[in-house]
């Protein structure tokens, strides 16, 4: 009996290593012989010997209506939901969460600028311990996702990014989805997080243990990309401040636009206190103001690409929508006025030390939702097109152009270590607290002092 128990063994290690060995080929087109603790991970995932039969088609159904009720507002039943899900998998594959940790990481985590910055935020968690340490994989495709993916993350030995050559979503489907960490939800020490909750957490931490950047950029890549800059205009050693305003020119219903015209005011301040300012964006968008200390790094082709992220290490600070390059940013220690934000109640994050933000206005009828009306309904939570609120008796005002340029000054404040009255943020936190809130990034004084009756309950 216990000859044949090793045959079957050694068979299943055999099994084991072949599959492994393929399993990296559609990576990389090169054969590696895997090691023990590879063969491991695979043997104890669950994917061999599962005897049990699971409802996929159902998986999907629950995994399209918690992406339906979190693109509604409806927050805490899409978490729920997605939780229940990944325990449901990891049940069937018999893993214990408390000692299972996925090396792969979901496609999606590759495919856009805040989609990377998680992937910042989830090595950070690492770092503390939030998040069991484990050496990450990362499938991509395409040409212009290396070039930005390495420059991120080439240094970082906790990720090995990986070209797919044959497809790269192999890894997502359900029987699957134990393999990969979850774009939507991160498997964490306090067990399954939804992702904006998690980065809040990572951030908080993250500003306790005084540990501000957390990403590296390589010397050359500095070097170049500084030489870039000066080409464009912008001087050695010259002080700027990166702005980015969202605007999908293909989307008129997009949310989380803005006009960038409202932003030439504070631009204007910037330039009268000597300061540069690098206009960044793969959206289309002209440039704010025609002035030789206005640079211009626009475009979705390769040279934006290539400076975006030293524009948001190197910036004094940034002034962004609610958009991707927020949160890489603040993983540079950058500060950050988010501004015209939207979901309040999941966008507002925390994020580095003397980041900021204002929200657009949510209009019911005519009259103004107080925060915790926003924060106890599916409007402070929601990413629905502006059309679909319009015809439901909603809208949404953006910041005016006074809204953003006070918050540019309280921002700028902050970062010279002056005096700022936070007064009005213990009652913003109460209402959080009331209504288990899961972000909590601090709002601009100048924003709650002129809407004091916005924050009473």
């Amino acid at each position: 009996m216990f000859f044949i128990k090793k045959i079957f063994n050694r068979v299943q290690l055999i099994t084991s290593a072949l599959f492994y060995s393929l399993f990296i080929f559609t990576f990389s087109k090169k054969l590696t012989i895997p090691t023990g603790e590879q063969i491991d991970d695979l043997k104890h995932s669950g994917f061999f010997d599962n005897k049990n039969t699971i409802d996929v088609t159902k998986l999907y159904q629950d995994a399209r209506l918690a992406n339906k009720k979190h693109t509604e507002g409806n927050y805490k039943e899409a978490t729920k939901i997605h939780q229940n899900i990944l325990e449901e998998i990891y049940t069937f594959n018999n893993i214990n969460e408390s000692t299972w940790s996925p090396m792969f990481l979901s496609y999606y985590f590759g495919g856009f600028l805040g989609h990377r910055a998680l992937i910042g935020v989830l090595l950070a968690a690492q770092k503390f311990g939030m998040v069991s340490p484990i050496t990450r994989i990362l499938p991509y495709s395409g040409e212009v996702n290396e070039q930005q993916l390495k420059i991120l993350f080439d240094n970082n030995k906790d990720i090995e990014i990986v070209r797919s050559d044959s497809g790269h979503r192999f890894l997502e489907g359900p029987l699957n989805w134990h393999l990969s960490e979850r774009l939507w939800m991160i498997k964490t020490n306090q067990g399954f997080l939804e992702t904006q909750e998690f980065t809040d957490k990572v951030f908080r931490r993250l500003q306790e243990l005084h540990i501000n950047s957390v990403l590296e950029l390589d010397y050359d890549y500095v070097f170049k990309s500084q030489q870039e800059l000066e080409k464009l205009g912008l001087p050695k050693n010259q002080e700027f401040v990166a702005l980015h305003v969202r605007k999908k020119t293909w989307n008129d219903f997009d949310v989380r636009q803005a006009k960038v015209e409202e932003y030439s005011a504070s631009v204007k301040e910037l330039l009268r206190l000597g300061y540069y300012v690098v206009q960044i964006g793969t959206d289309p968008q002209a440039p704010i103001l025609s002035d030789k200390r206005v640079i211009i790094v626009q475009g979705d082709y390769d040279l934006p690409r290539f400076l975006t992220p030293y524009v948001l290490a190197k910036s004094k600070f940034l002034i962004n929508t609610c958009s991707g390059p927020t949160y890489l940013a603040a993983l540079f220690g950058t500060p950050v006025l988010q501004t015209n934000v939207i979901a309040f109640g999941k966008s507002a994050v925390t994020l580095s030390n003397n980041s900021i933000h204002i929200p657009k206005k949510m209009m019911y009828k005519g009259r103004e939702l107080s925060l915790y009306e926003l924060l106890s309904s599916p409007q402070g939570y929601s990413y629905k097109n502006i059309k679909f609120l319009n015809q439901s008796g909603f809208d949404l005002i953006e910041n005016s152009s006074e809204e953003i340029l006070n918050a540019t000054k309280d921002i700028l404040q902050l970062i010279q270590g002056d005096s700022v009255e936070l007064s009005g943020m213990s009652a913003v936190k109460a209402i959080r607290e009331n209504l288990q809130v899961p972000t909590n990034g601090n709002i601009a004084p100048s924003y709650i002092e002129k809407n004091e009756s916005w924050i009473r309950t």
